[in-house]
């Protein structure tokens, strides 16, 4: 397992340790991120696969709008 069973781990770590109505939104943010560079940096039918740092730009940009 690479990230997914760090971010897992991590997951639960703080789910049994801390606040756990923050913790699930903080999951819920973490998870999401996790699945948009997924997403974006794998092939897909509708378009190529993009590379690694432009998706981490087009995380950063995107949180960027949403603050």
């Amino acid at each position: 397992m690479g990230y997914e069973g760090n971010v897992v781990k991590e997951a639960l770590y703080f789910f049994k340790n801390r606040n756990r109505g923050q913790v699930k939104c903080n999951v819920s943010r973490i998870l999401a991120v996790v699945d948009a560079y997924d997403a974006m940096t794998h092939y897909r039918v509708y378009r190529k696969a993009m590379g690694s740092s432009k998706a981490v730009a087009e995380i950063k940009k995107s949180s960027i709008r949403r603050r």
